[in-house]
């Protein structure tokens, strides 16, 4: 039977259970830094572009169709994000971790005075 007030809770949030949302941010933000640098100094919108791409389940026809781009434009900006992070998202686990790290800045604020957010 399920528990009402936990089904939508994501398994990742009790594992990180007794970490400062201080620790769990900085650690977030470092998976993803190469992203927030590059847009910030080319005005590309990279860190977005994955959060997106993640949350469309990795599907790049529907990444590009949310983000309103061609799906090839998706294609060449999935693998500028790959070389600026030095991983492949053909990894479950390069997945899981980047798909975490995103849940957990919605969670918890991507800064310190953020309200909370949902993914």
């Amino acid at each position: 039977m399920k528990n009402r007030e936990t089904e939508d809770i994501p398994t990742i949030i009790y594992v990180l259970e007794g970490h400062s949302e201080s620790e769990l941010r900085s650690f977030c933000r470092r998976k993803i830094q190469p992203l927030l640098e590059h847009d910030a100094r080319y005005g590309s919108d990279y860190a977005e572009t994955l959060r997106t791409y993640l949350l469309c389940s990795c599907n790049l026809i529907l990444s590009s169709r949310e983000l309103f781009i061609h799906r090839n434009t998706m294609v060449q900006r999935m693998r500028k994000i790959e070389g600026l992070l030095g991983v492949s998202f053909h990894q479950a686990s390069v997945i899981n971790d980047f798909y975490n790290a995103y849940l957990i800045l919605d969670k918890i604020g991507e800064t310190e005075d953020e309200p909370e957010q949902s993914i």
